[in-house]
């Protein structure tokens, strides 16, 4: 979930969706959000932009179990907070500043960031790629392949590596069974 507004967080009472957002606010602020840029060490590092929404006197934002993915630079204030909450297995970003009033040529990029959040975690880096189906990275889809994906989905011999266990999931549910294997043979069968 994604909730934005200028006074959504402090010029009303506190609510208990801010517990569910991971964040609290400092103060209702006043009309000086200008500048706003990205958080080191999360997917919006090295994003800046100017703000051009409709209202600038916006809530001044704290971390209460989330963490801050934008401020404003002067005075120094955070405008967004995302927040995972693996107990109940959601993940929300609450922001003061309207998504709309920002401005600059990294917009895309944080939208992007923005989606691969609520898909993948904070993803930084690209999902992994693989060859579907050729579980022992030999660029062939044969008899070993299969071999190789019931000793992982038995437990037999060497852990797995990330590239087997992405190639080994062929339906790409997050487990590895026999409907996986039916697929790697019907693949082999297809070639």
């Amino acid at each position: 979930v994604y909730m934005e507004g200028a006074d959504t967080w402090a010029f009303d009472s506190d609510t208990n969706l801010h517990d569910m957002f991971g964040l609290s606010t400092i103060a209702d602020g006043s009309a000086d959000l200008a500048e706003i840029s990205g958080i080191e060490g999360t997917f919006t590092e090295g994003l800046s932009f100017s703000y051009n929404g409709g209202n600038s006197y916006v809530d001044r934002l704290d971390v209460n179990g989330g963490f801050a993915i934008l401020k404003n630079s002067e005075p120094e204030y955070f405008t967004a907070i995302a927040y995972e909450n693996p107990s109940f297995n959601y993940k929300t970003i609450g922001a003061s500043h309207e998504l709309g009033g920002l401005q600059g040529d990294g917009f895309n990029t944080y939208i992007d960031g923005i989606l691969d959040f609520f898909s993948n975690g904070d993803n930084v880096s690209p999902p992994e790629e693989c060859m579907l189906g050729d579980i022992n990275g030999d660029g062939a889809l044969d008899i070993t392949d299969v071999v190789r994906q019931i000793n992982i989905v038995l437990n037999i011999g060497d852990s797995p590596t990330d590239e087997e266990l992405c190639s080994a999931d062929i339906n790409a549910d997050g487990v590895i069974n026999v409907l996986d294997i039916i697929s790697v043979v019907n693949l082999i069968l297809d070639a």
